[in-house]
């Protein structure tokens, strides 16, 4: 396991081991990228499955969108996703295996009148094209590449005075757990036919056809804490790992998960 984060080396729950290594730096830095697929290599010998779930929330009208919150917005999911996964497709080229699963949101597919987030869908929506563009690329070097379009998930993103509304825009009538979207990245990682997919973890959310509106002039309440999409990686034989609340991005190394965390500071 190698794990990334700005500072993760100061967290008290994770201790570097034989199985765990730890990187600083920002995930969106090509530097830090490159230090933490070098890591993997040398330490795991490979790398079998990357995960691209650093995420940041910025939810507002189009007009009122910051070039700050543009930077961010584009740094974190994009940059994020093209360094990273750029050094570990290579490797995977050289083995002629491996497997990146990016997690993107169900509003990309399905938005929702009353709230507002095109910036977000801007920058997401191409983590759908490019799954199926390296998924035709990759399919004859035995990668495969995959996404997760996820609905509200109760993470410390979401304000707790929030979750009543992101309850009410999933038709299953409850946000999803994070263990849910555990489940649904180990599904994709173990079904070897499957690439070039989109899956839906969202409650229905995508299946409603525009027919749901938020109540007017009520938009989710976004926290300004770090979160995290996992509170257990699984490593081997499914042992759990636990994660502080944090954004996390996961690179799985020499049957290891390795994953590093980006926190942010936004509302």
């Amino acid at each position: 396991m190698v794990g990334n984060s700005r500072s993760i080396s100061n967290l008290t729950n994770l201790t570097p081991s034989p199985q765990l290594a730890l990187v600083d730096g920002d995930v969106g830095d090509s530097v830090t990228a490159q230090k933490i697929t070098d890591t993997a290599i040398a330490r795991f010998g490979r790398i079998d499955v990357l995960v691209n779930n650093a995420g940041l929330l910025v939810s507002k009208p189009f007009v009122d969108y910051t070039p700050g919150d543009f930077e961010a917005l584009v740094s974190t999911i994009l940059a994020g996703f093209f360094y990273i996964s750029q050094r570990a497709a290579k490797q995977m080229v050289q083995q002629q295996s491996g497997h990146i699963v990016n997690v993107s949101t169900s509003v990309v597919d399905q938005p929702i009148a009353g709230v507002p987030c095109a910036l977000q869908v801007l920058v997401k929506g191409g983590l759908h094209a490019v799954t199926r563009a390296l998924a035709i690329e990759y399919a004859g070097q035995g990668i495969r590449i995959n996404t997760v379009a996820l609905g509200a998930i109760k993470t410390p993103m979401h304000k707790i005075e929030a979750h009543d509304f992101l309850k009410s825009l999933q038709p299953i009538g409850r946000m999803g757990n994070i263990d849910e979207v555990v489940d649904a990245v180990m599904y994709l990682n173990d079904a070897k036919f499957i690439t070039g997919e989109v899956l839906h973890v969202d409650g229905g959310a995508h299946a409603e056809n525009g027919n749901h509106h938020a109540t007017s002039g009520v938009h989710p309440v976004v926290s300004d804490e770090p979160w995290h999409l996992a509170d257990k990686i699984p490593v081997k034989t499914a042992s759990k790992m636990s994660s502080k609340p944090e954004i996390c991005r996961a690179v799985v190394s020499g049957k290891c998960y390795c994953w590093s965390n980006e926190q942010f500071d936004r509302t």
